[in-house]
């Protein structure tokens, strides 16, 4: 069975990421709040791409009928995918998440992210 994996914001590391994951027999789905990435995103990798913001609860709300093995978030902002993360867990229990992180050495950020439960961080 295919593994079902959701990659949230990113460009050109969601476009490398996805298409390595599409050769190995993924299905991807690509989330990504900005117009312009989506249409990019769409035209050079065979997945679903759905112009939405992940941080905001309604949207992976809306998308817990799929069931996904994994969540990659691959934001700029650390913030931004500690937040994925988080909602990631409550709205897909047991879902392993993997999350792309800028700056481990804030010392306020790191207990946050170990309460996500994340299975890898991506530095």
């Amino acid at each position: 069975m295919k593994q079902q994996i959701l990659i949230a914001g990113g460009r050109t590391k969601a476009k490398s990421l996805a298409l390595s994951l599409a050769q190995k027999g993924c299905s991807i789905t690509i989330l990504n709040k900005n117009a312009d990435d989506c249409q990019y995103l769409a035209e050079s990798t065979p997945c679903k791409v759905i112009c939405a913001d992940a941080t905001k609860p309604y949207v992976l709300e809306d998308l817990s009928s799929s069931l996904f093995d994994s969540i990659i978030t691959l934001c700029p902002r650390d913030a931004d995918n500690l937040m994925i993360c988080r909602l990631a867990k409550a709205v897909f229990p047991g879902t392993r998440t993997i999350s792309l992180v800028s700056d481990l050495s804030k010392k306020r950020c790191s207990p946050a992210w170990e309460q996500t439960g994340s299975s890898v961080r991506l530095l």
